[in-house]
């Protein structure tokens, strides 16, 4: 083997020397506890044409250094559709979509029983505006 192979084959064992030496915790994105997630539907009914009404999800999500509101949500979506989420704006959840109840209806989020006034992804663990226990 030439010099140069020894190099680098020498480089990345002190490497993986160092990795193995340094906590899990470190290499990990650590659990900052969970935050409970509701999506429901209480303004256009069933009866007047909408595909669900009430509650679909009423859960406790994991949240970690990089979790935003919107993150959160998905995450309580996983078994049900929706669209906008990747783009910071819910524009359907399962079947029920922006407009269908009307004109002005839309997707609203609320965090500790406040309407916020900014994107979801804007309200990060981060920066401390997204916390366990929201």
């Amino acid at each position: 083997m030439s010099k140069r192979i020894h190099k680098i084959f020498a480089l990345l064992l002190v490497i993986i020397m160092i990795l193995g030496m340094l906590p899990e915790k470190a290499l990990a994105t650590e659990k900052r506890g969970q935050v409970r997630v509701i999506v429901e539907n209480t303004t256009y009914w069933k009866d007047d044409g909408a595909p669900w009404d009430g509650k679909l999800v009423d859960m406790w999500v994991d949240i970690d250094n990089e979790s935003t509101m919107m993150s959160a949500v998905v995450d309580a979506l996983k078994n049900y559709e929706q669209e906008g989420a990747e783009y910071n704006y819910i524009a359907s959840i399962n079947g029920l979509a922006q407009f269908d109840g009307g004109g002005t209806s839309g997707w609203m989020g609320s965090l500790n029983d406040w309407f916020v006034d900014q994107g979801f992804g804007a309200i990060t663990v981060a920066d401390g505006t997204l916390e366990a226990g929201d």
